[in-house]
This record gives structure tokens, C-alpha cells and sequence, in this order.
């Protein structure tokens, strides 16, 4: 099995003030499976975490090391690979995902890129999100969540 991370998992797994940091730290960072995330991801986490800083939430330095651990954790030796995908494809998946599903825009291309990874490959694909109606249209998809 390999695990597709939403940015809403990853981004617990690195700040320590969310909920399930430990467990998402735990089975995203350290554990057996497989993980993937998309380049959406990426720019996701940059500004999950400048806007912690803005709030007040973490200082600069932890954000500082924060971005540091991620940029090596998507290294190709780290423990999150960046998949790379039709971009166009994933567009109209995410526009179907929009008009069937209650999900907001990166949370259907999100889901559309975790859909086009899982039809190329042979391994189950389990998708790990923290948000409920995501959640949802995953498992619609036949995905299965954790």
C-alpha cells in the first residue's frame, strides 16, 4: 500500500500545535508505507506555514526550519515523493469533482491528482486527508481514507 497525502494531513504532520501531529508525523514521515504528494502540496505547505507565522502561531526561526525539514522530506531520498501528473487531466477531473462533490478548488485538484496517481499504478492507494467533505468525495471515488 502507498499513501497520497493532502496538504491538510501534511501540513499536522509538520506543525506540533494540530491535532493527529503525532499520529500523522508518525505514519507520513517515519513510517513503512510509501507516501506521495503532489506539487500542489508543495505550495500548499509554504503558505500553511507563513500564514502560522503571520498569526502569530510560530516564530520565524521554527518557520524557517519548518520549510528546511520539508524541502529535505521531498528530497528525492526523503520520505515524501512529489508525483508529477497530467495537469490538464487532473483539471477536468477536478471540475467534475467540483459540480458532484462539496469541495473547495484545491481540494478537488488535490483529490484529481491523488485519482490520476492511483490509475497508474498497481498498488492500493490509500488517500490521507483531514478534511471531512474531501473525505467523502474520496471514498465516492472509491479511495480508500485514512
Amino acid at each position: 500500500m502507498a499513501i497520497f497525502a493532502d496538504t491538510s494531513a501534511v501540513v499536522r504532520a509538520y506543525l506540533s500545535d494540530e491535532p493527529d501531529h503525532a499520529t500523522l508525523a508518525e505514519v507520513l514521515l517515519a513510517g513503512p508505507e510509501p507516501v506521495v504528494i503532489s506539487a500542489l502540496a508543495e505550495v500548499e505547505f509554504v503558505s500553511a506555514v507563513a500564514r502560522a507565522t503571520r498569526d502569530g502561531r510560530i516564530g520565524q526561526s521554527l518557520a524557517d526550519r519548518l520549510l528546511a525539514d520539508f524541502g529535505a522530506d521531498t528530497a528525492s531520498n526523503g520520505p515524501l515523493a512529489v508525483a508529477t501528473f497530467d495537469a490538464e487531466a487532473a483539471f477536468a477531473t477536478a471540475r467534475r469533482l467540483l459540480g458532484k462533490y462539496r469541495l473547495r478548488t484545491l481540494e478537488a485538484l488535490q483529490l484529481a491528482a491523488a485519482m490520476s496517481v492511483a490509475a497508474t499504478t498497481d498498488e492500493e492507494l490509500a488517500f490521507c486527508t483531514r478534511d471531512e467533505d474531501q473525505a467523502v468525495a474520496a471514498r465516492a471515488e472509491h479511495l480508500s481514507v485514512l
